[in-house]
């Protein structure tokens, strides 16, 4: 048996290998002669160790050895194809599998060489673009992922400019770095070769040319970078007088220990060589591997003629919700089949003649032809954005509220030129994002002056928190029975300068977004934790609710603040309950569990907010460690009127009593509200019939009186 296994894995042409762990493997098949050239290191014995002989493959090895920890429904996992050049200049092809078998995690590296040579002599400049493409890309996203690892661990710039480009000298990548208003502060030499610069003349000239790229190459550029994420694209830069380069981008915000953005580092890679290649078959030039729709560049040329014909037409920017958790929670094989399913959904939706392209990662361009009318565009737009899986697609996803939200602009109203347009689009997107309610959004003015505007508060409120603004509000919640304060919710309020009290609806998103939201979580538990010591001290005896967002539930460092501040000013745990929202509960519900356990050990108590709202099943609920629900406003509402309302709130109550849960009703405003919540047996109430949020001096005032 064992023969005749030798026999087929040297049919096969490949080395086998058994993963002992830490990096180490031991050899169980090797009748090659091309193994010595790919691991220098094979001859030394086992147990052996892999890394080090080439980069992709250093790179498989981590997600392998990752792979073989998890409990994931498939076998294998594949390198897909890559290209080692030996010290000989002679190319070899391999690919790599990584085995899970009973009790063994195996390794097998096969050489592809044959197979290689014998592909279509047809796609040959095909072949080598993607091939080019893929090594140039492992080297780039090398880099990025060595810059990440060096900012979180050093806060020394001159260090981590030094380390990166020591990794990536051999490569001529890119490192630039940037103050947070892109002040070049260092760069390192590969920079002035991509830009055919000198050192000692033009330190920070490649930074000029690299932001004059971007305003003029992606419009939408200056709302991306507003909220301190990190990009990629490409650039496409004519080097005077005549030639021509492109260049791989990527740029990564770097924040400090209060979270705030200090620095941007640019890394940026040659990738003319590949698109010289792709300008030798025009097709993949143009076309999306994945989608076979047009990408970017053929969409930009394509508004280009369309304006230079000087027809009315719209241009549709579509972007899919929560695409983001389907990589994160699904992988890119299922993420790469919804877009492929999004994509043919789009096309049969409009005519033959409008272009349909893939211009993002989880985004599409439409140009709707003939169509000059918002009422007919309408029609359009319902049949986009009316969203349906095929029915074999995973249940998962459909419980992650996938939609389309698509902004609108309309030639030649809304602009002129592609850059123009696009910026409008973008802004009318971006607007839809925010309004749940609606699937898509034509271009208005209006709609650039709140964007504007909301830039505008974004970098105010980077300085709120340094320049103590925020101040906390406290509603009571009130014991049903008896009408007496059981514990009261912490609100925070923004007394900015010049808008006055600004409401968290307002900056709570964009707290969220710029990751604000982390250190201003921590300010809120801290200064309740001591409003909440200081009733104490006053003899007031209650408890205190303070809100938690989804981004505060992934710091890992939460729990330890939270017991610290808690011990700080001495105050009994069980008085603290944090509230989470139903909705975040779905999206990776094991890590959302294990943080809430650590939480709940603490001693604290835990509710979910806003309940009905989500889409959280009884599954998980059950699983939680949780004391409360809290029904959202919007069932109270209509409920002395709505027999849907009563039947729903009457039913989450008895079901939450039955799960031994307290309830808690939000948004209490009429009398007859209070009546029904009264008489379903609702253990807790909460709104304006009783009690407005309140500064801390006048609560106290409030809670002494009664």
């Amino acid at each position: 048996m064992e023969n005749d296994l030798n026999q087929v894995l040297k049919s096969i042409d490949c080395i086998a290998f058994k993963f002992q762990g830490s990096g180490q493997f031991d050899t169980i098949f090797n009748d090659t002669e091309w193994s010595p050239k790919l691991l220098k290191n094979l001859l030394a014995g086992n147990p052996v160790s892999l890394y080090g002989n080439s980069l992709f493959l250093d790179d498989f090895l981590r997600d392998a050895e990752a792979f073989w920890q998890q409990t994931a429904s498939s076998n294998t996992l594949s390198s897909g194809v890559w290209t080692e050049q030996f010290d000989n200049g002679v190319l070899g092809h391999f690919e790599a599998q990584a085995i899970k078998a009973d009790r063994y995690q195996l390794l097998v590296i096969k050489n592809l060489a044959e197979q290689f040579d014998e592909k279509q002599k047809t796609l040959q400049v095909a072949r080598e673009m993607i091939l080019a493409n893929e090594n140039i890309l492992a080297r780039h996203d090398y880099a990025q992922e060595r810059v990440a690892s060096l900012v979180s661990e050093s806060d020394n710039l001159k260090s981590i400019l030094d380390s990166v480009s020591r990794a990536v000298d051999a490569i001529n990548t890119g490192i630039l770095i940037a103050d947070n208003e892109f002040n070049c502060l260092m760069e390192n030499p590969a920079v002035y070769n991509l830009f055919n610069l000198q050192a000692d003349k033009d330190n920070g000239k490649a930074l000029t040319i690299i932001l004059q790229l971007l305003d003029k190459q992606y419009p939408e550029f200056n709302r991306i970078i507003c909220s301190d994420q990190s990009w990629q694209g490409e650039l496409c830069w004519m080097q005077p007088p005549f030639s021509m380069k492109w260049l791989m981008l990527s740029i990564i915000p770097v924040k400090n220990s209060q979270d705030k953005l200090s620095q941007w580092i640019f890394i940026a890679t040659d990738i003319s060589r590949v698109k010289h290649l792709q300008q030798q078959n025009e097709k993949l030039t143009l076309i999306d591997n994945l989608t076979e729709l047009p990408n970017r560049q053929y969409f930009w040329n394509a508004l280009e003629s369309f304006i230079a014909r000087g027809m009315p037409f719209y241009v549709l920017y579509v972007d899919i919700t929560n695409f983001k958790i389907i990589n994160d929670e699904f992988g890119h094989n299922i993420g790469d089949e919804v877009l492929f399913l999004i994509s043919e959904q789009i096309k049969k939706s409009v005519k033959k003649d409008d272009i349909v392209a893939r211009i993002g990662g989880d985004e599409f361009g439409v140009i709707l032809q003939g169509v000059i009318t918002d009422s007919q565009c309408k029609k359009i737009l319902e049949r986009i954005t009316n969203l349906t899986f095929v029915p074999y697609f995973h249940q998962k996803i459909n419980n992650l509220n996938i939609a389309l939200k698509v902004g609108v602009a309309a030639y030649p109203q809304d602009g002129d030129s592609v850059e123009r347009l696009i910026k409008c689009t973008s802004i009318a997107a971006s607007y839809v994002k925010d309004a749940a309610e609606l699937p898509y959004a034509f271009y208005t003015e209006e709609m650039e002056l709140e964007s504007q505007r909301l830039l505008k508060l974004k970098k105010e409120l980077d300085n709120a928190l340094e320049y103590n603004q925020f101040e906390l509000y406290f509603q009571p919640i009130y014991f049903t029975p008896d009408k007496k304060v059981a514990k009261v919710e912490v609100l925070v309020r923004w007394n900015h300068p010049e808008l006055g009290l600004v409401m968290p609806g307002s900056f709570i998103p964009l707290a969220e977004e710029t990751g604000l939201i982390i250190p201003l979580g921590k300010w809120v538990i801290e200064h309740a934790c001591q409003a909440l010591g200081e009733l104490n001290y006053r003899g007031i005896d209650i408890g205190m609710a303070i809100n938690l967002s989804p981004r505060q539930l992934s710091d890992r460092t939460l729990g330890p603040f939270i017991e610290q501040t808690i011990q700080e000013f001495k105050i009994d745990a069980k008085k603290i309950e944090l509230e989470v929202t139903e909705g975040l509960l779905i999206y990776n519900f094991e890590t959302v569990l294990s943080q809430l356990q650590a939480l709940r050990a603490v001693g604290i108590s835990l509710s979910v907010d806003d309940f009905g709202t989500g889409y959280s099943s009884l599954s998980y609920l059950k699983r939680l460690p949780i004391n409360a629900l809290k029904i959202d406003r919007s069932f109270i509402m209509d409920i002395a009127n709505d027999a849907n309302d009563k039947a729903i709130v009457s039913a989450v109550i008895a079901m939450a009593h039955k799960l031994n849960l307290l309830v808690v009703a939000e948004g209490v405003e009429q009398q007859n509200q209070l009546q029904f919540l009264a008489d379903n047996h609702c253990d807790f109430i909460q709104g304006f019939l009783l009690c407005k949020p309140q500064p801390f001096e006048r609560l106290c005032l409030t809670l002494e009186q009664k």
